[in-house]
């Protein structure tokens, strides 16, 4: 897997193709037309392949495909989960449990509320905050700040989690209000 260190750099003719929004990188090697980007289940099948067999895609790869935002400041990188290995993509080794799974355009990807948990515990604060409120979609936001916070009851042993935790707390008495 590419990092920006090694990626192929886009041709000028690609570079101003991807300013003027009519191409969408989503990894350090692949850019798609932005038509083709358009919906979850499109952004779904552009990451399926990518993923090595038993991964899901997490973080913020799972909040690109179902949102379609990118942080800025970031650079496009596949990141996924998966149970025993330990590619380049394989940003967290670990079981995710299938409740907390969906497909989407036949790419395995975790729920709105596990991608914001997973956000929460493994990125800086003001990326995993703007992911959150991008996954939170306003007329079922109090359902998504429930399950999250169930999602967060059900973790163990997390360095970020008490932090996480305080951080949804807050945001759903907020949404409550």
């Amino acid at each position: 897997m590419s990092t920006w260190r090694t990626a192929s750099f886009p041709s000028a003719a690609e570079a101003t193709l991807i300013r003027e929004g009519l191409l969408i990188p989503y990894t350090a090697d692949h850019a798609a037309p932005a038509d083709l980007a358009a919906t979850p289940p499109l952004r779904g099948a552009l990451i399926s392949p990518l993923l090595p067999a038993g991964a899901t895609a997490v973080g913020l790869t799972a909040c690109w495909i179902h949102t379609g935002w990118w942080p800025s400041s970031r650079f496009p990188a596949l990141t996924a989960g998966h149970p025993y290995r330990s590619d380049p993509c394989i940003r967290t080794r670990t079981v995710i449990p299938q409740e907390h799974i969906t497909h989407i355009g036949g790419c395995p990807v975790t729920l709105p509320a596990r991608t914001a948990a997973d956000l929460l515990l493994l990125e800086p604060t003001d990326i995993a905050l703007s992911g959150l409120f991008m996954l939170a979609e306003p007329p079922d936001r109090p359902a998504f700040f429930s399950d999250l916070t169930r999602i967060l009851a059900s973790m163990h042993r997390r360095p970020r989690l008490p932090r996480a935790r305080a951080i949804v707390q807050a945001l759903s008495d907020a949404a409550r209000d």
